[in-house]
C-alpha cells in the first residue's frame, strides 16, 4: 500500500498511477510501514515520519525541463526533494521531447546570487532569508573580489517566463550562480553557467563546486551536462504518464 497526503492536484495522477489510498495528518503521523507521495515543500510531516521509521517517501513538484507557456511536467524524487542522487545512465528519448533550450551563455565576472523564498527557507530552517543573504555576500566577499549580483525570484511567474527571466540575467556578465535549491540552478547550467548549491539542490552532481572554489569554478564539462539532462527527464513526467503507470514504472526500474 502507498499513502497519498493531501488531495492536492500535483499528485492526484500519480496517486491514480499507484492507487493510493489518500491519508490525512493523523493517518500520516501513526504511520510506520508504508511509503508515502505528497507535494508541499512546507509538508514536513511524511518527511518527519519517513526519517523516524525508515520509510519510503515520493516528492513531487514542478518539473525541470520542458515547462514552457504550461507546467506539463513535474518531478518525482525518492527520499528528496530534488533529484539529487547519483546520475543514472538513461538514453535520449525523453529528452529530445522536451524542446530544452541549452543556448550557451558566454562567463562573465560576476556572481550571481539567487536567495531561497519563503517556502524554501521555512524547510530548511532558514529563519531569516535576508540573513541568509548578508551572510552568504558576507562569506563570498571573503573569497573574491568578483562583483556580485542579486536576484530576488519574480512574483509573477509570467513575468519570470517573459519580461525578466533567468536567461537575461545570466547573460549580464555572470561568471557563477549561487543559490540554495532554486530550479534556477538547473536552469543555469543548461545554459553552461556553472552553479554553487547551498543545498541539495538538481546541480550537485554536474556542477559540484562549493564557495570556497567561487574564484576558479570550472566550466560545465559538456559529456557530463548530457548524462545529467538524460537523468533529469527521466525523473519527470506528464499527468498522463503518471496516472497511467509510466512513471511509476520508471522509477522503480
Amino acid at each position: 500500500m502507498i499513502l497519498a497526503f493531501q488531495n492536492k492536484k500535483k499528485i492526484q495522477a500519480l496517486a491514480k498511477g499507484v492507487n493510493a489510498v489518500w491519508a490525512d495528518l493523523d493517518a500520516i503521523q501513526s504511520n510506520t510501514k508504508w511509503p508515502v507521495i505528497f507535494s508541499g515543500i512546507t509538508t514536513m510531516a511524511p518527511i518527519e515520519q519517513a526519517r523516524r521509521y525508515g520509510l519510503d517517501y515520493w516528492y513531487v513538484d514542478s518539473g525541470y525541463m520542458g515547462n514552457h507557456k504550461r507546467k506539463n511536467y513535474l518531478r518525482v524524487c525518492k527520499n528528496s526533494i530534488h533529484a539529487s542522487g547519483d546520475i543514472i545512465a538513461r538514453p535520449r528519448d525523453r529528452l529530445d521531447r522536451l524542446q530544452v533550450d541549452t543556448t550557451q551563455i558566454s562567463r562573465g565576472s560576476s556572481v550571481l546570487i539567487i536567495p531561497p523564498d519563503a517556502k524554501q527557507a521555512s524547510h530548511f530552517d532558514i529563519d531569516n532569508v535576508d540573513t541568509w543573504l548578508a551572510d552568504t555576500v558576507s562569506r563570498i566577499q571573503e573569497l573574491t573580489d568578483r562583483p556580485i549580483q542579486i536576484r530576488h525570484r519574480p512574483a509573477s511567474r509570467t513575468t519570470r517566463m517573459s519580461a525578466d527571466t533567468l536567461v537575461q540575467a545570466l547573460a549580464q556578465d555572470i561568471n557563477v550562480v549561487v543559490t540554495f535549491i532554486s530550479n534556477s540552478g538547473v536552469e543555469a547550467v543548461l545554459h553552461d553557467i556553472p552553479v554553487i548549491s547551498l543545498g541539495p539542490s538538481a546541480c550537485v552532481k554536474v556542477s559540484p563546486w562549493s564557495l570556497d572554489q567561487i574564484d576558479a569554478v570550472p566550466d560545465i564539462d559538456a559529456e557530463a551536462k548530457e548524462a545529467w539532462m538524460r537523468h533529469l527527464s527521466y525523473s519527470q513526467f506528464t499527468g498522463e504518464e503518471m496516472s497511467n503507470g509510466t512513471a511509476w514504472s520508471i522509477l522503480n526500474e
